[in-house]
This record gives structure tokens, C-alpha cells and sequence, in this order.
């Protein structure tokens, strides 16, 4: 290959690198009904509890933790049981603002993956007073709280929790589904400083 030949390949793979580098996330749009927002909030709400299966994964520092799960929450309490070959290896819940878990976890750590389980699973934003569009993004806001969707599907796509003792709770939401009328994500990830949680369903049902 001559060199003038060999140096337009290079300029082509470079540019092509770029290209695909600076590509933004867009979600995938699967076949789902086109309803308005205010419809599609009401769904969400009407949802009174959440059962199912997932394959769950936890990183706390020098702690790691993983298991297949049984689930069960609603919008203000949950219970969730690890298993590792059918053998119980870690239970977390709560009840009435009480947090319980086994093995026995720090109590900011209990109300950090209280946060990634409600957040993540039951990922709406209930007040949605404050909605602002930017590009193609809808978000809605809190004071403590910000959601970021797809401003045309209304998919969900990440959010963002501030802490009160500092840091941001980052909430990732990947392989969205249309389930049951609603988007629900398939993969949740939740980091914050040396914190990572994952969640991957097996198998989720409604309550309504």
C-alpha cells in the first residue's frame, strides 16, 4: 500500500473514532404506546407495590456482596433477601423508617442502599412541580433530588440524589423496557464515592 494510501486510512479510522466518541446516549426506542406525561405519571403512581427477582451485586469500600434476590416494596417500606446457591446470604429492609440488615451494616451504609433499592426500583419522582426541557432531556427537580428522562419517550435515563452529608447518589438506568404500560429499567446502577450497587431483574410484577 502506497503511503498517501496508508495515511488516508489512518485519517479515516481516527476521524471514525471521533464520530462514535462524541456520539451522546440515546436510548433505544422499543414499540410502546405514546401517551402524555401527565398520563404516564399517573401509571407510575398507581403502582403500589413491586415484586420480583434480580441479580444483585454490592460494593461498599472493601466489602463485596452478591447474590441472587427475592424482592418485595412498596413506595415507603421494603424487604429484600439474597441468596448465593439457594443458601440465604444477606437480608435488607425496612419498615415504618427502621432499617434492618444482615450481615449488621453501618447505619449510613443501611440508609444508602435504602436509597439505591427505593430509588432505583421505584424510580419516579412522584412531585413533579418543577420540569424544565434541555435539548432533548426532560428533567424534573427537588431540592435534594433530580430526574433526567427522555423528553419524547419519556424513558428514564438517570438521576441524581445530594446527600445530606455530601456527595451525589448517581443512578444509572439501562435496558428499558415497556412493562406494563410504563418504562421500567432492566439494569440499575447506583455509585457514589467508593459505593456501587447493581441491580439486574429477573423477573418484575406490578401491583396496582
Amino acid at each position: 500500500m502506497k503511503p498517501l494510501s496508508i495515511i488516508k486510512s489512518l485519517i479515516f479510522v481516527i476521524l471514525t473514532v471521533m464520530l462514535f466518541s462524541c456520539t451522546q446516549y440515546v436510548p433505544v426506542q422499543e414499540n410502546y404506546e405514546k401517551i402524555s406525561f401527565d398520563e404516564f405519571i399517573s401509571r407510575l403512581r398507581a403502582i403500589r407495590q413491586i415484586k420480583g427477582t434480580a441479580d444483585i451485586s454490592m460494593q461498599m469500600h472493601d466489602a463485596y456482596m452478591s447474590g441472587m434476590a427475592s424482592m418485595k416494596l412498596s413506595p415507603n417500606e421494603y424487604e429484600v433477601k439474597l441468596y448465593t446457591l439457594g443458601i440465604p446470604v444477606g437480608e435488607f429492609r425496612e419498615r415504618g423508617g427502621v432499617f434492618y440488615s444482615q450481615p449488621k451494616l453501618k447505619p449510613e451504609e443501611e440508609q444508602l442502599i435504602s436509597l439505591c433499592i427505593k430509588n432505583g426500583l421505584f424510580w419516579w419522582i412522584n412531585n413533579v412541580n418543577n420540569i424544565t426541557t434541555e435539548g432533548r432531556y426532560l428533567k424534573i427537580k427537588q431540592p435534594r433530588q433530580q430526574m433526567v428522562l427522555d423528553s419524547e419517550s419519556l424513558m428514564p435515563i438517570e438521576q441524581f440524589i445530594y446527600l445530606p452529608r455530601g456527595g451525589i447518589l448517581h443512578i444509572a438506568y439501562g435496558d428499558v423496557k415497556w412493562l406494563g404500560g410504563v418504562w421500567y429499567p432492566n439494569r440499575i446502577t447506583a455509585t457514589v464515592g467508593g459505593y456501587k450497587f447493581t441491580i439486574v431483574t429477573e423477573d418484575v410484577k406490578f401491583e396496582r
